[in-house]
């Protein structure tokens, strides 16, 4: 709901340009994951409109993610499990729709990392720089009504086919955070005197 009034508002604000071919789209937002942690990044001089939404409660959180931001949250175990990602970006198109993005609590451990591409496919890379791999993204959770592309529409509308996965992918930016939900490590402290 939240969703379709932004949408709306902004494409009543700024008349869409004369459809031009596009070359293969780079990804636009780098995703890193494990079971407690979520890291965001963009990668497009463009602001991004990322939902996070569930099919199961119907419930759904949209943000905007500026030009290079990027969103950093540690969370409960399982969180993710059964919550979809859907990235939505304006382009000479129009608003083109990444599709939905689930979590599967299955990846958890076998991949970490995902970049998103709003042409029909999604580039996956397994844990610890492992190959990576194209991941089909699903239906969009957005109405039909907002006149948003899917991502097999955008690219079909721009003349080409299928696109290839990007030829180079983001290494992961070391943190100094630890990483999952341990306890801090406790130091070796003598008691105070009682």
């Amino acid at each position: 709901m939240i969703t379709a009034a932004i949408l709306a508002s902004l494409s009543l604000a700024s008349p869409a340009p004369a459809a031009a071919p596009l070359a293969p789209v780079p990804a636009v937002l780098e995703v890193h994951y494990s079971n407690t942690h979520l890291q965001l990044r963009s990668l497009t001089g463009e602001p991004l409109l990322v939902i996070f939404s569930s099919a199961s409660s119907g419930l759904e959180t949209v943000f905007w993610l500026s030009p290079g931001g990027q969103y950093d949250e540690e969370f409960p175990r399982g969180t993710l499990f059964g919550l979809d990602l859907e990235v939505v970006q304006d382009s000479q198109l129009g608003w083109i729709t990444s599709g939905a993005i689930a979590f599967d609590p299955k990846s958890f451990g076998v991949t970490d990392s995902l970049w998103v591409q709003p042409c029909g496919h999604s580039v996956m890379q397994s844990g610890s720089g492992g190959p990576a791999f194209g991941l089909a993204p699903g239906q969009s959770h957005l109405p039909a009504e907002l006149g948003v592309l899917g991502p097999d529409e955008a690219h079909a509308t721009s003349g080409g086919g299928h696109a290839e996965p990007a030829f180079h992918v983001p290494a992961l930016t070391p943190t100094n955070k630890p990483k999952g939900d341990h306890p801090p490590r406790l130091r070796k402290k003598p008691l105070p005197p009682v």
